[in-house]
């Protein structure tokens, strides 16, 4: 299944493959053990974008991101899927990079 992972560290968004939804996989793109769903559009399928729900509890993480549209800054990486709104199952991204791309801005902790 075809996801966007937008990695922070290296200030890079790229197509990633996930098979099925994989949390492990996704655990690892994120480097985190816990997943928080930020829904970023509500279409069907939805837009949504998975990243390390204890990203404000780390002090080691330095780069993040800001999506248009969101009012939070997210440290750490995203991986942004889609999914069906009537099933609620995890369906591959509607996105291309070059969309993503035009919304990302990369950040720096200061």
């Amino acid at each position: 299944m075809r996801a966007i992972l937008i990695d922070s560290e290296s200030k890079e968004v790229k197509e990633v493959d996930l098979i099925g939804d994989n949390v492990d996989a996704m655990r690892s793109y994120l480097n985190c053990t816990g997943l928080e769903l930020v829904r970023l559009v509500r279409t069907d399928p939805a837009v949504d974008m998975y990243i390390d729900e204890e990203f404000r509890l780390k002090d080691n993480i330095c780069n993040g991101l800001k999506i248009e549209g969101c009012p939070d800054v997210i440290m750490g990486n995203g991986l942004i899927v889609g999914t069906d709104v009537w099933s609620g199952k995890m369906v591959e991204t509607n996105l291309l990079v070059s969309n993503v791309e035009e919304i990302v801005t990369f950040v720096e902790r200061k």
